[in-house]
């Protein structure tokens, strides 16, 4: 291409590289290949996943309501203990919060609340978004907002001048 204004031409750029990965993924071992590839490993799974379906009615099975890191049967109680022990605590702090009228008696607003204390207080069973929703909403809900006063003056300069006629001067600086 040439340009204009310096009569040279000009080299056309170069196309953008693909991000390329430089090193290959690691390859599985023989061990981990023959142990993914077990006949009996394969039908222990097939033969969970059908009783899975059997009892939720044809379901597949999910991790719906579990966040990343809480999967497994084990975890997966240890997760609803957490859980259950933050709603029995936000079942106290919300009947504190009722007695010493921060909150009103208002029952569905009274639930929605002690279910975002729960939330806020469950540790890392929740993702920090949903955790940060349900503090926001507990803060609105609880603590008092500053009021707003705006003060407005129309001054006319006839006023202005008045009031600057009113004050001493200081010439003694």
């Amino acid at each position: 291409m040439r340009n204009p204004l310096t009569a040279e031409t000009e080299t056309p750029k170069a196309k953008r590289k693909l991000n390329i990965r430089k090193t290959p993924k690691k390859v599985m071992s023989a061990k981990q290949i023959a142990a993914y590839t077990n006949p009996e490993r394969i039908a222990k799974l097939i033969e969970s996943t059908r009783r899975y379906r059997e009892a939720n009615g044809g379901k597949p099975p999910t991790r719906r309501g579990y966040p990343s890191g809480w999967a497994g049967p084990r975890r997966r109680k240890l997760l609803l203990s957490i859980r259950e022990e933050a709603t029995k605590e936000a079942k106290v702090i919300m009947t504190n919060l009722v007695t010493n009228g921060v909150v009103d008696k208002d029952n569905a607003g009274n639930q929605v609340l002690e279910a975002a204390i729960g939330v806020s207080l469950a540790g890392d069973t929740y993702t920090i978004k949903d955790k940060l929703a349900a503090m926001r909403m507990v803060l609105d809900f609880t603590m008092a907002k500053p009021e707003q006063k705006q003060k407005v003056t129309v001054e006319t300069a006839e006023d202005f001048l008045r009031n600057l006629a009113k004050a001493p001067l200081d010439l003694a600086d």
